[in-house]
């Protein structure tokens, strides 16, 4: 499979995003969050952690291009960093016996890009700049869930309680703004994400609710995410669920068990 266009972009990433000099997330920040992300953090155990400067990690899954068709297996990977929130993600699709689909995605410096080509060859979508940019700052915010210690970042992510048991997270970036409403189990566990997100439908723009509703949280080198994913756009009040992700490893920098005791309390 063509990896040339992931392989470019998170070198790019990588190489622009820098590190958090081995600060960690601060319990004192923490607690002046909102009571269900107070409870979530405390979840997550997360507080003390080291700020996560890049992940990579790899999922296998079921995809559904349209919303009476098959499900088609997937296999994907993602490289993506915290201290400037940026990702870039390939999945390859099975379609047929040696007939694969291969899509990358990616968000860095403001920019939204979408790449679909057949057989590494064909070109069938290359949508960059314009909406993809307002369209990949959104779906940044759902993959923050993948680098957790971004959502306890002030500088990156505001919080705004919902209710007992919900908060609205925001996130700015190049003059846009995407939120979203996090709900949360009784446990302080993430029952759902589900925000507004820019799709085109045959060649309109639509903004349409997207849910995404998270299995059970398990530990990945050090940090608690979610071990499996449903995504589902929300269509005339119905879900439309298109694709269920299994989370199969994480590689997280620093590691987890880095330590930096004199950022704690910052």
């Amino acid at each position: 499979m063509d990896e040339s266009l992931f392989i470019k972009k998170a070198a790019a990433i990588k190489a622009a995003s820098g590190g958090h000099n081995g600060a960690v997330v601060s319990a004192a920040y923490v607690k002046t969050l909102p009571a269900p992300v107070k409870k979530f953090a405390a979840f997550l155990e997360i507080t003390g952690k080291p700020m996560i400067d890049s992940a990579e990690i790899n999922h296998t899954g079921e995809f559904k291009p349209s919303q009476d068709g098959q499900w088609f297996k997937i296999k994907g990977k993602y490289f993506l960093t915290g201290k400037k929130p940026s990702f870039v993600w390939r999945g390859v699709i099975n379609m047929a016996p040696f007939v694969t689909m291969g899509a990358t995605d990616s968000y860095f410096n403001g920019s939204g890009r979408m790449h679909i080509k057949l057989m590494s060859l064909f070109t069938l979508q290359d949508a960059a700049g314009g909406y993809m940019n307002q369209a990949s700052l959104e779906r940044m915010l759902t993959e923050c869930l993948l680098i957790p210690t971004v959502l306890f970042d002030k500088n990156i992510i505001t919080w705004e309680k919902a209710g007992a048991d919900s908060a609205y997270a925001s996130i700015k970036d190049s003059g846009m703004t995407s939120r979203a409403l996090l709900a949360f189990n009784p446990d302080g566990s993430l029952k759902s994400i589900k925000l507004k997100r820019n799709r085109e439908e045959g060649k309109v723009l639509v903004s349409r609710e997207w849910a995404g509703y998270p299995g059970e949280f398990k530990d990945y080198n050090g940090y608690k995410l979610p071990s499996y994913m449903e995504g589902a756009w929300i269509a005339d009040g119905k879900e439309q669920l298109y694709v269920k992700f299994k989370t199969d490893n994480a590689v997280y920098y620093p590691a987890a068990d880095a330590t930096n005791k004199e950022a704690q309390a910052h």
